[in-house]
């Protein structure tokens, strides 16, 4: 089992001391935090990391598990934007969708997901 509040306690430590901002610590925090179930002190911290896929990707997840389904779903855009080919993020989006209402995007969504999930060769 990984040592997620070890690992806080570590990033803790070189954020103090660097304090690096936009760095990879505040992502590995926000990463661990999210492990953790820890939602809103994740998205604290993938808001102080470098933008990039993966921020956005666990940014937006961990808005869909706190029911910002919106908020979500803009993290997931640029997400995609910056890799296309990523099943998760489609189908995450989808249900984000789907909650919203906005039942035309959520299917195509799901599609585009399978679609991807269908051609990964992983």
């Amino acid at each position: 089992m990984r040592d997620y509040n070890g690992a806080i306690a570590d990033y803790d430590e070189a954020i103090r001391l660097l304090k690096p901002k936009g760095s990879y610590y505040y992502h590995k925090r926000g990463e661990a935090k999210f492990n953790l179930g820890q939602f809103t002190a994740a998205i604290q911290d993938f808001d102080e990391a470098r933008p990039q896929f993966s921020t956005y990707k666990v940014r937006g997840l961990s808005k869909f598990y706190i029911l910002k389904f919106a908020d979500a779903i803009a993290d997931f855009d640029e997400a995609i934007r910056l890799e296309t080919h990523d099943a998760e993020v489609h189908y995450f989006r989808g249900y984000a969708n789907f909650f919203l209402g906005q039942i035309a995007d959520a299917i195509q969504d799901f599609e585009q997901a399978m679609e991807l999930d269908t051609n990964d060769d992983s």
